[in-house]
């Protein structure tokens, strides 16, 4: 009888199986591992911002957030509000919206984004309740210390409309995307931003029809570090910086604009310093749409037409209007045109 001789895998090697069967176990205890920190961290986070709205209340600002719990797994980790409020009554200031979703990846959590479904009711003193709505508003945020050094915010469909009643609510304009960037360059605070398709409500002109109107705005305004660090209102910060607008225009769809630029400074008191340029392109448009809008003021308009006519006009005929702001005081050359508010 012939004896066949040892085979190498009966000497003491592992079948493929058993290889996938190790790689499949190591796998499974990988992925508990990952689930019980996730968790673990998951109740942290949690905790934090249940010790932060508690913070806020101590400090006179009641935060609601309905049903919080910590969504995202595995790749994210999200902070979830069926619904948010926000009210300090001593301002007499509120705003609530729907669901809030606001969070980072777990391999960049640093980078901060932040989803919020409508519609917002939001009361300020002096103003009858906003009811605000959209189909999409989304912001996102670099996390760095002491400050974020970027956030954006992203608007679509937006519709803004007063509550005259629980029930009742008075369209007053609609805006078809709004984008918002605010970041640190240089030590400066870089506001940039951007609207397309922004409508006053026709309730509001006596059923005459708003023309669209688009903008864009580019402002840098000096020391980031005190003016986000400060306490108060942003008016109240504003105050002792200076800095440059770069452009701030309003734009219609047929090319007529109306541009503002030039550097500007605010003193201790809140009084404004400025020299400013103001151009108008094809402002003839403007006249137009304004007497549409509001026909009792069309003589009104026609005056400051014929007054435009004679300023100084850059190479293409577009009438360009110097304005001095000394204490708040607004001046064009030698007339006094009036005094802006003091922040």
């Amino acid at each position: 009888m012939t004896v066949s001789a040892p085979s190498i895998h009966d000497n003491g090697q592992k079948k493929p199986g058993n290889r996938w069967f190790v790689v499949l176990a190591l796998l499974l205890i990988v992925v508990f591992l990952y689930s019980v920190v996730w968790y673990y961290m998951a109740g942290k986070l949690e905790q934090r911002a249940k010790a932060d709205m508690a913070k806020l209340a101590a400090q006179g600002v009641g935060v609601q957030c309905e049903d919080l719990h910590i969504g995202g797994y595995p790749l994210r980790m999200n902070v979830v509000c069926d619904t948010i409020s926000w009210k300090k009554p001593a301002a007499g200031m509120a705003f609530s919206a729907g669901r809030l979703t606001s969070g980072s990846p777990v391999y960049a959590p640093k980078a901060l984004s932040n989803r919020l479904e409508g519609p917002a009711y939001v009361e300020f003193p002096g103003l009858k309740p906003l009811e605000i709505n959209w189909s999409s508003f989304t912001s996102n945020t670099r996390l760095a210390r002491p400050f974020p050094t970027e956030i954006t915010v992203l608007a679509s469909d937006v519709a803004v409309g007063m509550r005259t009643e629980t029930t009742t609510t008075v369209p007053q304009g609609t805006l078809e995307q709004l984008d918002l960037s605010v970041s640190e360059v240089d030590g400066n605070l870089k506001l940039q931003g951007r609207f397309v398709g922004f409508k006053l409500a026709s309730t509001l002109l006596g059923n005459s029809r708003s023309p669209e109107l688009d903008g864009v705005a580019d402002i840098d305004v000096s020391d980031a570090a005190t003016l986000l660090s400060g306490e108060g209102s942003i008016a109240d910060r504003l105050i002792g910086h200076s800095g440059v607008i770069h452009q701030a225009m309003i734009s219609m769809p047929n090319g007529a604009n109306i541009t503002l630029s030039g550097p500007f400074s605010i003193d201790d008191d809140g009084l404004i310093d400025a020299d400013v340029k103001l151009k108008l392109v094809n402002p003839q448009s403007f006249l137009q749409a304004g007497q549409m809008m509001f026909p009792t003021q069309s003589g009104n308009l026609t005056t400051i037409m014929f007054a435009l006519g004679a300023m100084p006009k850059d190479e293409n005929g577009n009438p360009i209007i110097e304005l001095t702001i000394r204490k708040s005081k607004v001046s064009a050359g030698f007339i006094p045109l009036g005094r802006l508010p003091s922040l």
